[in-house]
């Protein structure tokens, strides 16, 4: 699409907001750069700094401090005050003593002076006084007063001397004096510790580059060595930071060029470090990271605008057909005044207008949906809590894992309607300790299933319900009557206990004894007593067996017997119904079991239904009817399936025990389930050979195989394959090969070769 076939004022639009929104965060991001960036890295900048001539100071005071260790460590070596010219022996000994002590390459030469002898003695020579007085130039004394100031030494000092070579050229020390012992009143003779310049010039070197300076003083400002010789800017450093309250950095302007200085005072001996850096060469790599930053930046906003504006060319395309689809979609967008993505806006506004309707519509139904799922539970249709909680979240169901109670009333003709009726039936309900309360409608006009859900120490009997009788006729106006069936602690026991309450009021009925008005199942004798019998209890695990295993003419005489015991021992009609219930209930839930099965083709008559027959003969017949279709359709959908499933196992059977000499049909019938006839017949039917046929095929081919690749003799492979019989194999390989063992092994080897 080129530029100018872009009319709408939209593109434009958005073009130059999305311009502008990258370009927001970069004017951002420059501004921010110069002040709060950039003055965080120069913090930075000048902490790195600080912390190096603070180390630089630490380093100094190590080694002095090293010093006046050594020192201490002297006095206790009075050896060292017994040395003479003469004694050359216990020279050399006192000279690997001092070396002994020395473990700093700061120190340059340790000498000892005792006051008392004209010997001094080095860790590296001895001198004569005169010829120590000749060989080291103390400016601040007379070579004639030298050995007696020394003796005037009594605290550590650092001080400058000249040591000569033999040219005569003098080249600048520091010596750092020491009385033995240390802090004596009296010393005994005084420790030099001779330092080169070069050694603290190396570490000043450190805290500055070419452009600036690095200086020690004293205690009292005097310069005692530098990186660069002392100028006036140095002498101007010093002052600045001397005028300072803190004294550990100043930042100054001198011949038009902006300084940092920084100071650090030694708290061992008081000596002051100081450092002078040019403040453009400190921030020499911000700047550079400044300028890079720019361009950067820059590039950004010239690359993004270029890519938003290409994509906007591509992504404007789908937009329009998206307006024209609209336009298509919705005919009154067409006729509105709205242009561009204003069609747009139109279209999702009629979308969202039309799904407001069908909300609407949706929460219209909810209560028709609430009915069928508490009629689903009321018909088994609900194992587990979790399963029933998940499906009734959108319609406000919810039941926990307490009691479970069920009832059914029966009410006089009420000049309401429906909904009335059951919000009035929850109301009466909620004043009482419940947690919950559903009132179902029910086939018969008249009556109504109520589910409640009550707490654990709510106390459940006749006088609870009769409260609930009580604000019934306080709701309605009318005396309605009430069968009430057990509690039921899982959600699978509901539909009994619905079938208990239909009882109860059933039996109220035949009874006549409305009057009473609230009928538990639990008081009724006639049916409370009864003792089910032994012999019509339902094996559902065997059912559930014969299903799976696809037995189904076996399932329809097990149910059909079951049946036929219901409805001739003379059981009550509840009883009957419970049995019942419990059949078709079997086969429903074996159907979910089965792979392939299609739940849905087969209609089972549910406990409300069965509810509403009146004689036990109608109701055996009609679950007999509806098993048997079942049965019958199952056999036509799975008859295949279950056939080539079973020959999968029985050959998969056969192929791993076939070399066994033990193999029987008989046990292989018993650990697959199946009778001997049927495994023989299914699988007769099934490959057109019977099963011994088949395994002696199987170890006929495998002997023939382990006869050419292996030359283990016959005798063992017969024994492999599943033979006892050494000639009786003979036999049968020779009706079928015509030939024997060995004479096949040699044929087919020259066949090979």
């Amino acid at each position: 699409m080129a530029l100018k076939n872009v009319k709408d004022p939209l593109f434009y639009k958005y073009l130059l907001s999305y311009i502008f929104v990258l370009g927001l965060p970069i004017i951002i991001i420059w501004f921010t750069l110069f002040s709060d960036t950039l003055h965080k890295i120069e913090d930075l900048g000048a902490e790195a700094n600080r912390k190096m001539i603070s180390q630089l100071s630490e380093r100094i005071d190590t080694e002095f401090s090293d010093m006046m260790k050594i020192s201490s460590k002297l006095s206790y070596f009075t050896g060292l005050y017994r040395a003479s010219p003469v004694e050359s022996t216990r020279s050399l000994e006192n000279r690997s003593l001092l070396n002994s002590v020395i473990n700093s390459e700061f120190i340059d030469e340790l000498i000892i002076y005792n006051f008392n002898k004209e010997t001094l003695i080095s860790d590296k020579t001895s001198y004569h006084m005169e010829i120590f007085a000749s060989t080291y130039d103390f400016s601040q004394w007379t070579a004639g007063d030298v050995f007696a100031e020394m003796q005037q030494v009594t605290k550590p000092q650092l001080s400058v001397v000249h040591k000569v070579d033999p040219s005569g050229e003098k080249v600048k020390q520091f010596v750092y004096f020491v009385p033995i012992p240390i802090n004596a009143v009296y010393p005994q003779g005084i420790a030099m510790f001779m330092i080169q310049e070069s050694a603290i010039t190396q570490l000043l070197q450190t805290t500055t580059n070419q452009q600036g300076n690095a200086f020690m003083t004293n205690a009292s400002g005097k310069v005692l060595t530098s990186l660069n010789p002392v100028d006036a800017l140095s002498t101007y450093a010093f002052d600045q930071l001397s005028s300072l309250e803190n004294k550990t950095e100043a930042q100054f302007k001198y011949n038009d060029i902006n300084y940092q200085a920084f100071l650090e005072t030694s708290s061992f001996n008081g000596y002051h470090y100081v450092t002078i850096i040019p403040q453009e060469e400190l921030m020499k790599d911000v700047h550079q990271i400044r300028d890079r930053g720019v361009i950067v930046l820059i590039l950004i906003l010239v690359i993004g605008s270029i890519i938003i504006f290409m994509l906007m060319k591509m992504n404007f395309i789908p937009l329009k057909e998206l307006i024209k689809y609209a336009e298509s979609k919705w005919g009154y967008v067409q006729a509105n005044s709205s242009k561009g993505i204003g069609k747009i806006h139109d279209a999702l506004q009629r979308a969202d207008q039309l799904g407001t309707e069908m909300k609407e519509k949706l929460e219209k139904t909810k209560p028709a949906l609430r009915q069928q799922m508490l009629g689903d539970l009321l018909r088994g249709m609900f194992d587990d809590v979790d399963t029933f909680n998940e499906a009734g979240k959108e319609i406000d169901i919810r039941l926990d894992c307490h009691p479970v109670e069920v009832a059914v009333i029966a009410l006089p003709d009420v000049l309401e309607s429906k909904s009335s009726i059951l919000s009035k039936l929850e109301s009466a309900g909620r004043s009482l300790p419940i947690q919950s309360i559903y009132v179902v409608s029910l086939i018969e006009q008249s009556r109504l299933a109520v589910i409640m859900q009550t707490g654990d120490k709510v106390k459940i009997n006749k006088h609870f319900w009769t409260q609930f009788h009580e604000g019934i006729v306080e709701q309605l106006g009318v005396v309605p009557t009430i069968g009430v069936g057990r509690s039921s602690s899982e959600l699978k026991q509901v539909p009994m206990s619905y079938l208990e309450a239909s009882s109860a009021l059933n039996e109220a009925s035949r009874s006549g004894q409305e009057a009473e008005q609230v009928m538990m199942f639990e008081s009724m004798s006639s049916l409370e007593d009864e003792q089910p019998q032994d012999h019509l209890h339902l094996d559902v695990d065997e059912l559930r067996q014969l299903l799976l295993t696809g037995k189904i003419s076996e399932a329809r005489a097990f149910v059909s017997e079951y049946i036929n015991l219901i409805m001739n021992e003379g059981s009550t009609l509840f009883r009957a119904t419970c049995q019942c219930f419990d059949v078709l209930n079997t086969v429903r839930r074996t159907l979910y079991d089965m792979p392939g099965i299609n739940q849905q083709f087969v209609k089972f008559p549910d406990i409300i239904s069965l509810a509403q027959i009146d004689t036990i003969k109608e109701l055996g017949n009609e679950v007999f009817l509806v098993v048997d279709d079942t049965l019958k359709q199952i056999e036509s959908v799975i008859s295949d399936d279950l056939e080539a499933d079973m020959l999968k196992t029985v050959t998969r059977y056969l192929q791993d025990r076939m070399m066994d000499a033990n193999f029987s049909i008989q046990t292989m019938a018993e650990e697959l389930s199946w009778s001997p006839s049927h495994l023989r017949r299914k699988f007769k039917d099934m490959t057109g050979m019977t099963i011994s046929n088949y395994v002696n095929e199987l170890r006929m081919n495998k002997a023939k195989e382990l006869l050419v690749e292996t030359d283990q003799p016959v005798y063992e492979i017969v024994k492999r394959v599943g033979y006892n019989d050494v000639s009786s194999f003979i036999r049968k390989f020779k009706q079928e090969s015509k030939m024997t063992p060995g004479e096949y092994r040699k044929a087919e080897r020259m066949r090979n070769m």
